[in-house]
């Protein structure tokens, strides 16, 4: 998609923007890696040769790209080069003082398993960029370049991948279910033979899964992935960082009382996957797996708690700036947070992706209900996304609850609020507390009401 730039360099700029469905640091190899830039790189029906390629700072680029009955000579500059973030350089023929030179940025923006590239080419003058337009049909050739190069990505991940497809007799919520709870996974997760022993699980981005697969031989395998992207209950990415090195995609596919699950494994090169195939018959293994949560599905070993959300919405008498700050300040949240009768005699907030929070509460009686979590993402004024842990006097964790805050502005000066709250990996000894939640948020939010009428 081609579109233009908001500061006062409109004119002389393009724009081309992606959503790439694979991971940054394999777009970015296949974007400075000439072996794969010959297969991909310029518009349909042209051809590239790289006779040249140094991507560092201060490096050349050289290559000819042939099509139309001619050949193009190109001479790259790099002025910027930080991996996989970022490449910056000057884009020309190699004549000097060639008025058609031009200067790119590109980008490359993690967005869970996907990346978001963003090619920006800033011209001369308005003159020069609309010329290249109208004349060489630049924009098209840039969306037609990024379509080939998707296609390769495409091709180098198949390569690399090991995939499987089933349709699963259970609904999605179910599956999903399994899949992210630790009392459920540890029963299925592996090839036939192996158990699982799981000591961390935390299903929010950057958090990590932990544990040992006991092989039949009683070999202990230590495990560690790293959730990228957790969508429920569509999408799982997670990085399996202890060798061999992967990535593992598993959607989740709604099909009423069944679901489509495709899982697929990504390795690190075609050789890495030939290896584990080899040493680890990780093809055979993954159908083994699948079979294994097939059979669990249809005869759990304890029953299956599905998530439970929960969607409330309220319109308040404040503006969105406002209503933000009751949510982040501590001293704010501490006057209304909780069911009716309930206070909140200890809050502590770290308000950034990643930052812990401490909310504790106290009921009517008495009681103190320590609650703990973690922010994931927050946009000022728009959005607040928060792990809540729930856990006995033990500290077992008894269930945990996404929660999704959203504000809108309704009118001149009022907000409407929608809070979307999941509860998960719920326990038996959880229940109780589920049967209270949409109650809960609802007396929660009029006690914010009522603080924002009177603040």
């Amino acid at each position: 998609m081609a579109q233009a730039s908001t500061n006062n360099t409109a004119d002389r700029e393009i724009v081309i923007s992606r959503i790439i469905n694979a991971p940054r640091e394999l777009v970015f190899e296949v974007w400075t890696d000439p072996k794969h830039i010959e297969n991909w790189w310029g518009p349909n029906g042209f051809t590239s040769k790289v006779h040249e390629m140094n991507v560092v700072p201060g490096g050349t680029w050289k290559l000819t790209m042939d099509g139309m009955g001619m050949s193009f000579p190109n001479e790259i500059k790099f002025l910027e080069v930080v991996k996989p973030e970022r490449l910056v350089y000057t884009h020309g023929s190699g004549e000097e003082n060639n008025p058609r030179a031009f200067h790119v940025t590109i980008t490359f923006e993690k967005q869970g398993g996907k990346t978001l590239l963003t090619m920006r080419s800033l011209f001369g003058s308005a003159e020069v960029r609309n010329t290249v337009v109208n004349e060489f049909k630049v924009i098209d050739g840039g969306n037609q370049t990024v379509d080939r190069f998707e296609a390769q990505l495409a091709e180098i991940i198949a390569a690399r991948s090991l995939s499987i497809s089933r349709i699963l007799n259970a609904p999605r919520e179910l599956v999903f279910e399994v899949w992210t709870n630790p009392e459920h996974i540890k029963n299925w997760w592996g090839p036939n033979g192996f158990t699982n022993t799981i000591s961390n699980m935390d299903l929010t981005p950057g958090g990590e899964w932990e544990f040992v697969m006991h092989g039949p031989d009683g070999t202990d395998y230590k495990n560690k992935n790293r959730y990228i992207e957790v969508v429920h209950p569509e999408r799982i990415v997670m990085d399996h960082v202890t060798a061999p090195r992967h990535q593992v995609t598993a959607t989740f596919e709604d099909m009423g009382d069944q679901t489509k699950l495709n899982m697929v494994m990504t390795f690190e090169s075609e050789e890495e996957k030939a290896n584990t195939i080899a040493v680890f018959k990780a093809d055979e293994g993954m159908i083994q797996n699948v079979d294994k949560l097939e059979t669990y599905l249809a005869t759990p070993a304890m029953p299956i708690t599905p998530a439970k959300e929960v969607i409330i919405t309220r319109i308040f008498n404040a503006p969105p700036e406002l209503m933000y700050q009751l949510w982040t300040d501590a001293k704010h949240l501490e006057k209304w947070w909780g069911p009716k009768g309930f206070t909140a005699p200890l809050v502590d907030l770290e308000t950034y992706p990643g930052g812990n929070m401490r909310i504790d509460m106290q009921g009517p009686d008495g009681t103190i209900y320590p609650g703990a979590g973690k922010y994931i993402e927050l946009k000022e004024t728009e959005l607040i996304v928060f792990m809540i842990y729930v856990k006995d006097n033990d500290g077992k964790l008894l269930f945990e609850t996404m929660n999704r805050i959203t504000f809108a502005k309704e009118g001149d000066s009022k907000t409407l609020i929608t809070v979307t709250a999941t509860a998960r990996k719920i326990r038996p000894e959880g229940l109780p507390y589920i049967g209270g939640m949409n109650e809960g948020w609802k007396q929660t939010l009029d006690k914010l009401d009522n603080y924002t009428n009177n603040i």
